[in-house]
């Protein structure tokens, strides 16, 4: 019988393991995504996680369930923003090569549009849930950090700076839609979320922003640029506009635009002044405000 080294058997235990937990019902699955979101920061384990045939079966039991069940989901959404936490700086290594693209990264990449097509199923129930809006927002805020160092350093793999190219107008139209929440609610929204949320919402807003407009002109040209790239984003504005034909983007006249725009500010200026805000959250909506005026 040949003989194993210790790395070489737990590698070989690995895919039994995750089968059988797997196998089990839904809300027995839980401690083995527990124990996956600290696994995530050790690269062979990120890479066996991640794998095709893995991550659809995580996938299946989580994010991608009918149900949505809570536990399952929150521990999925932490994984994945520990995922891009720990393999982020790996593919953005001045050593990193076309092959180091992590598969963590390919599938949060290609999970983002997804997840904004799960917003309107999501973003009233995650209201009750502080837990899943902080595992939610640290996931965007990392994803609109990663494409920001990406961008702004040119460092990174051409595969990389492809695939991150759409996510920081992803990140904005997202945060967007979770941070209008609170306005809807009155004075009162500010309770239904946590401040820890909230700041990482408003932090992956500004970073999308700079990433996706990065200052190569004058200020006023840039600022223009933002407030323009922002209002397109706003939910009332995507709500009320109509294609012009199939597989044609909504035309925006410049009163749409403004008026979402005012819609936007509406939305930062009540995180900015609601005196119930906590501090750093009324900081951070102070800030982006002077980044976009």
């Amino acid at each position: 019988m040949e003989s194993t080294t210790p790395n070489e058997t737990l590698v070989a235990a690995r895919p039994s393991l995750l089968n059988s937990r797997c196998s089990l019902l839904t809300d027995q699955v839980f401690p083995l995504l527990d124990l996956l979101r600290c696994l995530v920061f050790w690269p062979p384990a990120s890479d066996f996680i991640f794998s095709e045939s893995n991550w659809r079966v995580l996938f299946g039991v989580s994010l991608g369930h009918r149900d949505l069940p809570q536990a399952n989901c929150l521990l999925v959404l932490r994984l994945l923003a520990n995922a891009v936490a720990a393999d982020g700086p790996r593919c953005l290594a001045p050593t990193a090569t076309d092959s180091s693209l992590s598969r963590s990264l390919v599938t949060v990449i290609d999970f983002v549009p997804k997840l904004s097509q799960m917003v309107d199923r999501i973003k009233e129930d995650i209201t009750q849930r502080k837990q899943h809006q902080v595992a939610l927002a640290t996931l965007l805020h990392n994803m609109a950090v990663l494409a920001h160092l990406a961008a702004s350093s040119k460092i990174g793999t051409s595969p990389l700076l492809t695939s991150l190219r759409v996510i920081p107008s992803l990140c904005i139209r997202l945060n967007l839609s979770f941070l209008s929440l609170g306005p809807n609610h009155g004075p009162g929204g500010i309770t239904l979320f946590h401040p820890d949320a909230v700041f990482a919402l408003i932090l992956g807003l500004g970073t999308a922003l700079l990433s996706a407009t990065l200052a190569d002109t004058s200020d006023e040209i840039v600022k223009a640029r933002r407030v323009r790239l922002i209002s397109s984003a706003a939910p009332a504005l995507n709500a009320s506009a109509q294609p012009t034909s199939q597989g044609v983007e909504p035309n925006h006249t410049v009163e749409d635009e403004l008026a979402a725009w005012e819609k936007v500010r509406g939305v930062i200026d009540y995180w900015a002044s609601t005196p119930t805000c906590v501090p750093k959250v009324r900081g951070a909506a102070i800030d982006l405000l002077r980044l976009l005026e």
